[in-house]
């Protein structure tokens, strides 16, 4: 699902990272988001202060355990991030890439652009996500 869709207008137009954590939480469970399920951990994040009203991710790693918990399934997340240029030596198991583009900056997963409209330019950092294991 992508951000611009008429049924998230709540959330506001700086969604990208958290609608990239959420298509993250699709590929962790298997299953699809939908619109209400999305609207439910905008609401629970804002919160629970994983993220402001206006979608700046503030602590990632627990929005990414939040929406997996909301497709029903349970996981601990570790996260970090590096400039761009620079690689990890951890081993992870997603990465979502920070972008500049003409109007700021953007979001996206290697497989996933939850706003295919914006012009990417220069890639900025990235932010890597290793899921923990032995819950």
């Amino acid at each position: 699902m992508l951000q611009t869709d008429k049924n998230l207008s709540p959330i506001p137009m700086y969604g990208c990272y958290f609608m990239s954590i959420g298509h993250i939480a699709e590929r962790i469970s298997g299953k699809q988001l939908r619109p209400g399920v999305i609207l439910r951990v905008y609401c629970e994040a804002v919160i629970g202060k994983l993220i402001n009203v206006n979608c700046y991710v503030i602590r990632p790693g627990k929005l990414l355990e939040l929406f997996v918990h909301n497709l029903d399934k349970k996981v601990r997340v570790e996260t970090w991030w590096t400039p761009a240029g620079e690689m990890t030596a951890k081993k992870y198991d997603y990465l979502i890439e920070k972008w500049g583009t003409p109007f700021g900056t953007h979001f996206v997963c290697s497989d996933y652009n939850p706003d295919p409209t914006i012009p990417l330019e220069k890639i900025l950092s990235t932010r890597y996500f290793r899921i923990k294991r032995g819950l």
